[in-house]
């Protein structure tokens, strides 16, 4: 069952439930700390770019080998790349991998409060960071520290060391950013309907 105070969540598809858990391990996998903040960047576009982002993150924050025939897949078709929908819907596949960037890359945001481990430029995430400061600050050991979430992290480290937490982004930039996932929703539901006639 998912930890929803871990940032995870779970999707249930014919009684069975896949969990996707965007630890600082999963987010590594999908790039460099440049791509990583275009890829959230790209997300909050009702782009096919920022469709791919959020595929991209779904299937690297599941650890279930079948999570593509729940969420489908890219498949070379004469050449160009087509997505091929499987059991949940586009809009859900898309809706679901920018909330798994969100979390796992601003975290819990109901307080203000970040973890600043390090003056790194605005424009990059660097999961390798953020592992480093649970292992350093929290004595976590490597394997734990990549496996844990943002939510944790910054859970604990309020916790542990709350003089090391910094305002880093406010609540506004994060409305801002669930603002624009409200409105890739109604986007692809708009498009959903024209489609449909």
């Amino acid at each position: 069952m998912a930890n929803i105070a871990a940032g995870e969540f779970g999707v249930t598809v014919d009684g069975v439930e896949y969990t996707f858990r965007p630890s600082f391990r999963a987010l590594a996998s999908l790039g460099t700390p440049d791509e990583l903040a275009a890829m959230l960047d790209r997300v909050q576009r009702a782009t096919k770019g920022g469709f791919a982002a959020a595929l991209a993150a779904l299937a690297a924050c599941c650890d279930d080998e079948s999570v593509s025939d729940v969420i489908g897949f890219y498949r070379d078709v004469g050449g160009k790349l087509r997505y091929v929908q499987k059991r949940l819907p586009w809009e859900d596949v898309y809706v679901l991998g920018a909330r798994c960037l969100i979390n796992g890359m601003v975290g819990d945001t109901k307080d203000a409060k970040r973890i600043k481990p390090s003056d790194k430029p605005p424009r990059k995430f660097n999961p390798a960071e953020f592992a480093s400061v649970a292992m350093v600050h929290l004595g976590l050991a490597r394997d734990d520290a990549w496996n844990m979430t943002m939510h944790e992290l910054q859970r604990a480290m309020m916790v542990k060391h709350p003089d090391m937490v910094q305002d880093l982004p406010t609540k506004e930039e994060y409305r801002t950013a669930v603002d624009t996932v409200k409105r890739i929703r109604e986007k692809a539901a708009q498009l959903r309907s024209e489609a449909n006639g």
